[in-house]
């Protein structure tokens, strides 16, 4: 029995290597596909939250001002600069 690459399999040993070494390959892509599915997720969610959360922390701030204003604070005056 040939394989496509032209390597002959010889013994049963040989097959169950190979398939051994394409399970473990397998196997690996299945932990990658469910972490990067698990970051997304979380990802999506976090999102989803903080957009959702914006109207109520806007109500939120609009309430705090009318109860207690904000005090303005002296802005910084611009110098000229001197020539000496």
């Amino acid at each position: 029995m040939f394989a496509d690459d032209g390597f002959k399999m010889t013994s049963h040993a040989n097959h169950q290597t190979h398939t051994l070494r394409l399970t473990g390959v397998l196997h690996a892509f299945t932990h990658l596909y469910k972490v990067a599915l698990l970051l997304y997720t979380v990802l999506a969610l976090t999102v989803v939250a903080s957009l959702s959360a914006l109207p109520f922390l806007h109500a939120l701030r609009k309430r705090e001002e009318e109860i207690a204003p904000i005090i303005p604070t002296p802005q910084a005056t611009i110098q000229p600069a001197r020539d000496s």
